[in-house]
């Protein structure tokens, strides 16, 4: 049986997750090992976004209620990362290339990869700075281990694909489009290919 994890554990494994996908992607040199390893970013960082909306910045806000500018600039960088990912999945299913013919310059799929990954460093830094020591000072072991349990079930019922133009303020809104949603991705996600 697996140990279960606190909130901010889950999310540094999760991290740790995306750095290991963006290091194998690019130590890989073959096109599907490629796409598979994007299929897999895209669903992963896709499904840990609303988790975080819907557990990990709401829990935030209760603690700190005048840190909602700062909720507010994390939900836009997820924003950013999103519309960057939505990119990567159209040129992925377009069948782009993802090796650009010319060595010199970046696919358009590479280009779009590393402005998320880019973003998307910059926001899990701030995050294990800022937000995950906070609910480490301010909640007891087992507030974090049942919000460890929320954010687990928030990401099974997850999109597994960006929706940038989606509800992104957390609540029920973001938690029912984002099941529907959910339903729609893993139907498309059936004729893709993932890392084994």
């Amino acid at each position: 049986m697996a140990k279960e994890m606190t909130i901010e554990q889950q999310i540094v494994a999760d991290h740790m997750s995306f750095r290991d996908l963006y290091d194998r992607y690019h130590r890989s040199q073959y096109n599907r090992e490629k796409r598979q390893l994007l299929n897999e970013f895209i669903r992963e960082v896709s499904q840990h976004s609303l988790a975080e909306e819907t557990v990990l910045y709401p829990k935030l806000l209760e603690l700190k209620p005048q840190s909602k500018d700062h909720v507010d600039h994390e939900r836009h960088e997820h924003q950013k990362i999103k519309s960057f990912l939505v990119e990567v999945d159209y040129n992925l299913s377009s069948n782009q290339d993802i090796i650009a013919s010319d060595k010199e310059t970046l696919s358009v799929v590479e280009k779009h990869f590393e402005d998320a990954s880019q973003e998307l460093e910059h926001h899990m830094k701030g995050e294990e700075r800022d937000d995950l020591p906070l609910l480490s000072a301010q909640l007891d072991i087992e507030a974090r281990l049942k919000l460890g349990r929320q954010f687990s079930i928030a990401k099974m019922i997850a999109p597994t694909r960006p929706h940038p133009a989606a509800p992104n303020e957390g609540g029920m809104m973001e938690t029912i489009g984002g099941m529907v949603a959910a339903a729609f991705d893993k139907t498309k996600d059936v004729g893709r290919s993932f890392p084994k």
